[in-house]
């Protein structure tokens, strides 16, 4: 396989992956999980995705444009 069918065959897996085939997705925000802010989580949403953000002291921001889109907070008292 030459480099451009490789390169071709990459990304047509990538645009496909992105497409989320088999539903919303769930991110989980956590300090000890690989999502540790919320922007992390925002940059892989699509639309009707979630995200559950454990309590903690988060000082980043994040705008995406997606549609029903769930953010909610987890851990005691939420």
């Amino acid at each position: 396989m030459n480099f451009a069918a490789l390169l071709a065959t990459v990304l047509a897996g990538v645009k496909i992956g992105a497409c989320s085939p088999l539903g919303p997705t769930t991110y989980q925000v956590r300090p000890t999980h690989s999502l540790k802010l919320p922007t992390e989580a925002a940059a892989k949403l699509l639309s009707g995705d979630r995200v559950v953000i454990d309590p903690g002291e988060y000082t980043d921001c994040a705008v995406r444009r997606a549609s029903h889109l769930t953010i909610e907070g987890a851990g005691p008292g939420w």
